[in-house]
């Protein structure tokens, strides 16, 4: 990895994010705790951070190999 993996306030702090959202901060407790989950929210309202900021978590910086796959299904596109 190129970057030094930084916690979660340096991160929203480049995003210029001085606080998360009340759907952000109800789905990142229960991102953390299980293996799968939807979220269902309108658009721009801050799911890909819900996700991604549990995950930054548990990147290992030394591990080489693939550690995380996301999959998005692009469904406004193909409308």
């Amino acid at each position: 990895m190129a970057n030094i993996i930084k916690d979660q306030q340096d991160i929203l702090s480049k995003l210029n994010i001085h606080e998360l959202n009340p759907m952000q901060k109800e789905a990142i407790p229960v991102i953390e705790t299980t293996s799968n989950t939807i979220l269902l929210s309108p658009t721009g309202t801050g799911k890909t951070l819900a996700f991604l900021l549990p995950i930054i978590k548990i990147l290992d910086p030394n591990c080489e190999e693939v550690q995380v796959l996301i999959l998005n299904w692009p469904y406004k596109l193909s409308k």
